[in-house]
C-alpha cells in the first residue's frame, strides 16, 4: 500500500502534491496548507525518524529525500516494523499558522515525484549508464549568454563507453571561450573516478598542481592484495607508490602539515593513508567552472565534487551532496548467513571531514524553489545562470 499523494520537500519541509494531467507536473493538494505536519498524530519529523530511517546518518537534505522515497511505500514501512498496515491514513496539513485535517484510504498505486533538477529522472539521460552506444551529444549545450553546459548523469567507465573520454576532452575544448562552464552532477549516483581523473587535467591550474584531493584509509583486516587493487582503481595510492612522483610526494608533505582528520578511528584497524593527487595538464581550462550538485549526487559524484572544492577557478553550487564514499563490501554473518553491507574505507575530504555522513557543502547555496518542486522549470539552473551573469 502506498501514500495517497506525491511527497517532496521545499525549504526543508515536506510538501504534499497531486499529479497534474500534464506529464511530470504537480499542484499542492491544499494550496493554503502546503506542508505535511503529522501522520497519525505523529509529527512528520518524528514519523520519519521512527519508520524511514534507512540513511539516518546522511547529510540533512539527503536524509529527508531518502526518507520521502520510503514514505511513498508507507505499507512497507509498517511491515518492517512488524505492525499492521492501517486501511486509512490520518494527515494534518499546515501553513505554519493554521492546520487542515484529512482522513483517507491508502493508495494501491504508487505516486512518484519526478525531480526536474535531477538527471536520473530525465528520460533522455536514464540510459547513459547502461547504454554503451548512448548519444553523448545530448550531454552538452550552449545556454544563454555564452555559458557552456555539460551534464554528467553517472560516473560512467571508459570501458563501458569507449567514446566518452574523447567526447569529454572535445567538450572542454569547445568551452574555452565560454563565459563559464556548468557541470551538472545533480542526481548522479556515482560509478568510477575516471571522469574525475580526466577533467582534473583541465580544472587544476599549474599554481595548485599537484593537488591533494582525497585521503583514505582502508580496513587492514581485509585481504591486502584486493585492497591495493581496489584503491588503484580509485586513483588512490600510498605515499611510496610508483604511481606518485616526487612532486606529488612533496605536495602530500605540504598538505599534511595542516591536514587533521576530524574523525577518530583505531589506526591499528586501518591502513596507512592513501592519497588521490591531481595534476594540471598541458592545457588547463581558464574558464570559470561551476559544479551544480544536489543531495542525490552520490558516491563517486560526491568524490568528484569534494576533489575540486577549494580550487579558485571552481565553485560548488546547489545543496550539500549525499557524500557516501565508503567502499562498501557485502558480508555474510557466520551463524545466521544474513547478508550485510558495510563500509570498509574512511574517505576524507581536504577539510578533514569524512565524505560519509557529511557530504560536501556548496560554496554557493542554491535550493530549489516552488516552481521546480511543481515540475514547472529548473529554478536552480536559472538561479545559477543569473549568478554567473552578475559576476
Amino acid at each position: 500500500m502506498y501514500f495517497p499523494f506525491v511527497v517532496s520537500s521545499l525549504n526543508g519541509k515536506v510538501v504534499v502534491l497531486r499529479e497534474k494531467k500534464s506529464k511530470n507536473e504537480y499542484r499542492f493538494v491544499k494550496k493554503k496548507y502546503p506542508y505535511l505536519k503529522s501522520v497519525y498524530g505523529i509529527l512528520i519529523d518524528d514519523f520519519l525518524e521512527k519508520y524511514a530511517y534507512r540513511r539516518k546518518l546522511s547529510p540533512k537534505q539527503a536524509q529527508l529525500t531518502d526518507a520521502l522515497l520510503d514514505l511513498k511505500r508507507i505499507g512497507k514501512l509498517y511491515q518492517k516494523q512488524d505492525e499492521e498496515i492501517p486501511e486509512k491514513i490520518d494527515l494534518v496539513l499546515t501553513n505554519g499558522q493554521k492546520d487542515f485535517e484529512m482522513k483517507l484510504p491508502l493508495s494501491r498505486e504508487k505516486h512518484d515525484w519526478f525531480h526536474l533538477g535531477s538527471l536520473r529522472y530525465q528520460k533522455e539521460m536514464k540510459t547513459f549508464f547502461r547504454d554503451k552506444n548512448f548519444d553523448l551529444s545530448q550531454l552538452d549545450q550552449w545556454l544563454t549568454d555564452s555559458i557552456a553546459y555539460l551534464a554528467i548523469p553517472a560516473m560512467q567507465s571508459y570501458r563501458r563507453n569507449t567514446k566518452l573520454e574523447a567526447y569529454l576532452k572535445n567538450t572542454i575544448e569547445k568551452s574555452r571561450n565560454a563565459k563559464a562552464l556548468i557541470v551538472d552532477l545533480r542526481g548522479n549516483g556515482g560509478g568510477t573516478r575516471e571522469i574525475l581523473n580526466t577533467l582534473s587535467a583541465y580544472f587544476v591550474q599549474p599554481e595548485q598542481s599537484p593537488w591533494v584531493a582525497n585521503v583514505a584509509h582502508v580496513r587492514i583486516d581485509q585481504r591486502l592484495d584486493e585492497d591495493m587493487s581496489s584503491m588503484r582503481g580509485r586513483f588512490l595510492f600510498n605515499y611510496d607508490s610508483e604511481f606518485l612522483s616526487d612532486d606529488d610526494r612533496a605536495a602530500i608533505d605540504a598538505f599534511n602539515k595542516n591536514f587533521k582528520a576530524k574523525y577518530n578511528f583505531d589506526k591499528q584497524k586501518f591502513s596507512n593513508p592513501f592519497y588521490m593527487v591531481l595534476n594540471s595538464g598541458e592545457k588547463p581550462l581558464k574558464t570559470p567552472v561551476y559544479l551544480l550538485v544536489n543531495e542525490e549526487s552520490f558516491s563517486a559524484a560526491s568524490v568528484f565534487t569534494s576533489a575540486f572544492k577549494g580550487l579558485p577557478n571552481v565553485k560548488i553550487v546547489g545543496v550539500t551532496t549525499n557524500g557516501s564514499s565508503g567502499r562498501s563490501v557485502r558480508f555474510y554473518l557466520k551463524n545466521s548467513n544474513i547478508r550485510v553491507k558495510l563500509s570498509t574505507m574512511l574517505s576524507f575530504q581536504r577539510n578533514g571531514k569524512t565524505l560519509d555522513g557529511n557530504g560536501t557543502r556548496p560554496d554557493v547555496l542554491i535550493e530549489r524553489r516552488e516552481a521546480q518542486v511543481l515540475g514547472q522549470k529548473d529554478t536552480q539552473l536559472e538561479d545559477l545562470i543569473e549568478i554567473i551573469n552578475d559576476n
